[in-house]
């Protein structure tokens, strides 16, 4: 079905709303609940370069064509798209800078990364790091995690 949801709605709230429509389609009694839990996850540091946003970076991991319509600007719009793409959650420690557009090109999407996921994850974060200078390390930290449950 569509889905209308309000901008600005934060997840809890959004969660709590799902809840009875979930209950009146299944007739299942589903609970969302937040659980800390260690992850894999990319911390993106440093100050990004200034680049005229009209002449956009490209995202990519071997192939800089393939442009898929996905444009932005900013570092935190950026790191927000760069972790859905690959799939992977994307920590930012990086210094605020609207200075900076992008577009994503196709190969950097993890779902046509095949078995060359973890390689090409590496290769799209080299490609970043020498375009904005922003640093990109994997580490293992606490996230916030929505889990699903429901009570026997």
């Amino acid at each position: 079905g569509d889905w209308t949801i309000r901008e600005g709605v934060g997840r809890d709230t959004f969660l709590a709303a799902l809840q009875p429509i979930l209950l009146k389609a299944t007739g299942r009694h589903i609970d969302f609940e937040k659980q800390t839990v260690e992850r894999d996850v990319i911390v993106a540091s440093g100050r990004a370069n200034k680049i005229d946003p009209e002449n956009r970076i490209q995202i990519y991991a071997e192939n800089a064509s393939g442009n898929t319509g996905d444009i932005g600007y900013g570092v935190q719009n950026l790191l927000g798209r760069l972790g859905e793409e690959l799939n992977i959650y994307v920590v930012n420690e990086a210094q605020p800078s609207e200075q900076l557009g992008w577009e994503y090109c196709r190969d950097a999407k993890s779902s046509f990364m095949g078995n060359r996921r973890a390689e090409l994850t590496d290769k799209v974060l080299k490609n970043l790091a020498a375009k904005t200078g922003l640093s990109f390390t994997r580490e293992q930290r606490p996230v916030e995690i929505w889990f699903v449950t429901e009570p026997p």
